[in-house]
């Protein structure tokens, strides 16, 4: 049997950061969707944004949270102050209840271990 190759202690839902969380607004009851990695065209950022926007219709207490810099971050700050941009972050603070991987295509790194971590429900394209 092979592992998953996922590191179950780090990432692990029972580390979340009450604090971070708290400072970006979101409480225990919030709804926190994240998108880790680059913010560039080839992500799919506004069909994520029109994704999350259509999950809040009936989860009216979530937020969306931005992890990573690249190209476009500046643009989708401006266009959407309703969302969190955390900019680049290193190691895992476990923040997020879901993750959402918009990306066709797999680039094979992060985005998979985050499509794996444990106990984190995932919205990718089908």
């Amino acid at each position: 049997m092979l592992a998953r190759g996922v590191d179950t202690q780090l990432f692990n839902p029972e580390r979340r950061s009450t604090v971070l969380r708290q400072q970006w607004g979101a409480d225990k009851n919030t709804r926190v969707v994240a998108i880790v990695g680059r913010l560039a065209a080839e992500k799919n950022l506004d069909l994520a944004i029109f994704a999350f926007d259509e999950l809040r219709r009936t989860a009216p207490n979530s937020l969306l949270l931005f992890v990573g810099d690249g190209p476009q971050k500046s643009a989708l700050a401006a266009r959407h102050p309703e969302h969190i941009f955390a900019g680049m972050r290193l190691g895992w603070d476990a923040i997020h209840d879901a993750f959402a991987g918009i990306v066709e295509h797999l680039d094979g790194r992060m985005e998979l271990i985050h499509h794996h971590a444990p106990a984190t429900p995932k919205f990718t394209p089908a």
